[in-house]
């Protein structure tokens, strides 16, 4: 139990930064099946979460961050086949279930900052909450193709993740650790790439909100990478001057 604020801060980190990274991939690119965002929209729906997208991911990655860290404190051992693969996809579908009720408050916390401040605003925000349940799964469902890649990078990055945190007995500590530092160390230089090139390229006076919010959101992915770079490389450090020591 004394070590779950860094599983939650490790799985909240991860999936912030996966997610968030392969949101402006994706609307950058203007590869999604919706013109001007990776998220969906219903029909007549103000888009609070194209206006403040990481807010949204935030939730999640909270919520995220919550069901695995409660799954790896109270996780006996580690499974393999597919009750592993059963139990990667609880965790992620949970996650899920969690989300769409807070982010319906989000999206109704935004619409009273927009200038609908009813005196009933504690009524409006529980709309939300059974809005966020009804409508949206819809919206996870509509959303291609984040939804799917997210699926799958997710799938992948809670194994090894936990499989990190566990100690990597059955997975392999070293190679675990090696591969995640290199992983975010990449992620860091990518980050701080893209930022300064947004704050360049998109330096004119049209633009300058898009700017500066896409210029705030790569530069708290790069101290976030470069956090997690540092931790995974301290991890590895201690590893192997304690695999010394017993030699």
């Amino acid at each position: 139990m004394k070590k779950s604020p860094f599983y939650f801060i490790v799985y909240f980190a991860v999936c912030f930064v996966g997610l968030a990274a392969l949101y402006w991939a994706i609307t950058l690119s203007k590869t999604s099946i919706w013109e001007e965002s990776a998220f969906a929209a219903w029909y007549r729906m103000f888009l609070y979460h194209y206006t403040h997208p990481m807010q949204y991911i935030g939730v999640v990655a909270a919520c995220y961050a919550l069901v695995a860290t409660i799954w790896t404190v109270f996780m006996k051992r580690m499974r393999t086949g597919l009750k592993r693969f059963l139990e990667i996809l609880s965790v992620i579908l949970v996650s899920l279930v969690l989300a769409c009720p807070l982010g319906g408050m989000l999206w109704h916390f935004h619409d009273m900052q927009a200038g609908f401040f009813p005196s009933f605003w504690q009524q409006k925000l529980l709309n939300g909450f059974s809005e966020g349940l009804l409508l949206g799964p819809i919206l996870i469902l509509l959303s291609i193709p984040f939804n799917i890649i997210s699926l799958i990078v997710g799938y992948f990055a809670t194994d090894r993740v936990n499989a990190f945190l566990l100690g990597g007995k059955e997975a392999g500590f070293e190679s675990i650790s090696r591969f995640s530092c290199k992983m975010f160390a990449s992620l860091a230089v990518a980050f701080g790439a893209l930022w300064l090139c947004c704050a360049i390229i998109t330096a004119v006076p049209e633009r300058e909100a898009f700017r500066q919010h896409l210029s705030v959101s790569m530069l708290v992915l790069f101290l976030i990478s470069v956090s997690l770079a540092v931790a995974f490389a301290r991890c590895a450090c201690a590893r192997d001057k304690r695999n010394r020591n017993h030699e």
